[in-house]
């Protein structure tokens, strides 16, 4: 258990020095190939937090008088979002040459969703609190969203070695592909119901 504590403290150190920019925290990852699939792990680090964000949106959807979704679409959504763009990013670093950077790339990026997600638990808290207003939750959101998006394209710059243009459309299709997971699973569900 102490072991497997470490691991992910490791993991997650190495995620929040990437976060602060440092280019250098890439090698503290684990970046061996059990590496790359204990970095999927992640999805059950970031667990916690998503079932607290999912709590929080369905408290604003009740507030707004909307209905709430079932609970295994958001379940849906968020083991696909983990699955979808490592599989498309496979064929993207093979396309691109840039076959031996992918599974640094991935580490990194599975390990950075978690604290991604725990930011996004900041955001919720912030748009669940009357008191703090529409505008200052706005303003946490965009916030929020554009230090995610610059967090990305460092990731992908770093980890995969490549220019300014080529880690932004990176980090673009790593979001539109996030939003087409959640889109389509909503739609295949309001198709078969």
């Amino acid at each position: 258990m102490n072991a497997a504590l470490n691991y992910v403290s490791a993991a997650l150190l190495a995620a929040w020095r990437l976060a602060r920019l440092d280019a250098t925290a890439m090698g503290l990852f684990d970046l061996t190939v059990a590496g790359f699939w204990r970095s999927f792990g992640a999805i059950l680090v970031a667990a916690p937090a998503f079932i607290f964000i999912t709590a929080l949106e369905n408290h604003l959807l009740v507030s707004a008088g909307r209905e709430l979704p079932p609970a295994f679409l958001n379940v849906a959504d968020y083991v696909l979002g983990w699955i979808v763009f490592p599989l498309v990013m496979l064929a993207v670093c093979k396309f691109l040459g840039l076959g031996m950077r992918y599974a640094s790339y991935i580490i990194a990026i599975n390990w950075a969703r978690v604290l991604i997600i725990g930011l996004f638990v900041v955001v919720y808290a912030i748009l669940v609190i009357p008191m703090l207003g529409v505008t200052l939750g706005a303003i946490a959101w965009l916030t929020a969203w554009a230090g995610v998006l610059y967090y990305q394209w460092f990731i992908a710059k770093t980890a995969l070695g490549v220019p300014t243009g080529t880690a932004i459309a990176i980090v673009i299709l790593q979001n539109v592909l996030d939003v087409a997971v959640e889109a389509g699973v909503f739609l295949a569900y309001a198709r078969l119901s």
